[in-house]
């Protein structure tokens, strides 16, 4: 029988103070994880890139490279679904080393593993203030689930299926912006994009992840051409209704 889910913290071998935070905080809820190294975007050039199967190119909608830290991150996040398809976890759990766990982190994960099954990504934390959300469900008490208007941000905390990580593998191995930008572009990644609101993994202030950069999305979001801004209307008005399909099609 499959295993049902995966836990995986991505962590720089040298972060052991982070690595500690973050075993910690599990085991007190109960949850064994696998900590994995994260890729050092320093000691990522293109021929290393290409040994891993993955691609840097111009960035989308900036002129502004994506730094090591992005990179970085970006691979890392691949790598753990790579490392979750070669076994047999029907869904992971990812955190970076900066989590801060909900004491009912438990309930929120049986309640997504209950979910009807097709999702991709149901996304556990964001960075972004002022989030605009399309109520979906309950989800468990005091959670609901959602779908994101616009990104959040952040990706310190998602749960991923095997046909999300199949999706990101598959189609986004060339990296053009910082991943947790293409965690919640749903309407250029193509997931089936869920969230739990409230939050319940938020990111630490003063335990700052050392695997990636973090953005608000700020670069990411310049005024584009009007040919651009169309374009991404356009995906943005398919990806919600097809999505809205899906969730009739569940039930919800």
């Amino acid at each position: 029988m499959p295993a049902p889910l995966d836990i995986v913290v991505i962590s720089l071998p040298a972060a052991t103070d982070r690595r500690a935070h973050m075993t910690g905080q599990l085991a007190a809820l109960g949850l064994s994880v696998h900590v994995l190294d994260a890729a050092d975007g320093r000691c990522l050039d293109g021929q290393r890139l290409a040994e891993l199967g993955f691609r840097k190119s111009p960035p989308l909608f900036s002129r502004v490279p994506l730094s090591p830290g992005e990179v970085g991150c970006y691979v890392s996040h691949l790598l753990a679904m790579r490392r979750m398809l070669e076994g047999d976890a029907e869904a992971m759990l990812v955190l970076e080393d900066d989590a801060v766990l909900e004491p009912d982190l438990p309930a929120v994960l049986a309640a997504i593993a209950a979910l009807p099954a097709g999702w991709d990504v149901v996304k556990l934390g964001g960075i972004r203030t002022g989030l605009s959300v399309r109520d979906v469900a309950p989800l468990c008490p005091g959670r609901r689930l959602v779908r994101l208007r616009k990104p959040a941000y952040g990706s310190h905390a998602y749960v991923i299926s095997r046909t999300g990580a199949q999706l990101f593998l598959a189609e986004h191995s060339d990296i053009r912006v910082p991943f947790d930008v293409l965690l919640d572009w749903y309407w250029r990644s193509g997931a089936d994009l869920y969230a739990v609101q409230p939050w319940p993994v938020t990111a630490a202030d003063t335990l700052a992840s050392t695997i990636d950069t973090r953005t608000t999305g700020g670069r990411w979001e310049h005024s584009p051409g009007r040919l651009d801004r169309l374009r991404t209307s356009l995906a943005k008005w398919r990806a919600g209704a097809r999505l809205a399909g899906l969730d009739k099609a569940r039930g919800f």
